[in-house]
């Protein structure tokens, strides 16, 4: 069989549309502001599993940055609010797993974009995040 550059081409570009349509069916809609829990149910349980609490939304979220803020002010600043978010839910983990060591845990989460959070404030971000009942309805079950 002979291979010409113009059926190489036509297969190429066939190939890259394919990739391209299929990538974007599978991008989701990037400005909704759903985590990709709310959108896979497999996402949620495998979290839930592993004692990650839902995405707060609303009066809950409100209630755990202001929690975090008086512990942590820069690291739970408006500018890092969703990072905070997403520290404090894979705290919960550790927190609900019974993880040693809880407040250098916490300290290296809440560290990013040149916040350094030390180990008394991850300490205090673990009771902050306890003492709002955050992790409590994520208790993992017993194996």
């Amino acid at each position: 069989m002979k291979h010409t550059t113009r059926g190489s081409r036509t297969l190429a570009a066939a190939v890259l549309l394919t990739v391209c349509a299929t990538l974007t069916a599978c991008g989701g809609d990037a400005g909704s502001g759903a985590s990709d829990a709310d959108n896979d149910p497999g996402i949620a349980a495998a979290e839930s599993a592993v004692g990650i609490p839902p995405e707060p939304a609303g009066a809950s979220r409100a209630a755990l940055l202001l929690a975090l803020r008086a512990v942590a002010p820069n690291a739970a600043d408006t500018a890092h609010e969703d990072t905070a978010i997403d520290a404090a839910r894979e705290q919960c983990s550790a927190i609900n797993g019974g993880a040693s060591n809880l407040a250098a845990a916490a300290a290296a989460r809440f560290s990013y974009d040149g916040i350094v959070t030390s180990p008394a404030q991850g300490k205090a971000i673990n009771a902050a995040i306890e003492d709002s009942g955050f992790c409590a309805s994520m208790e993992m079950p017993s194996r």
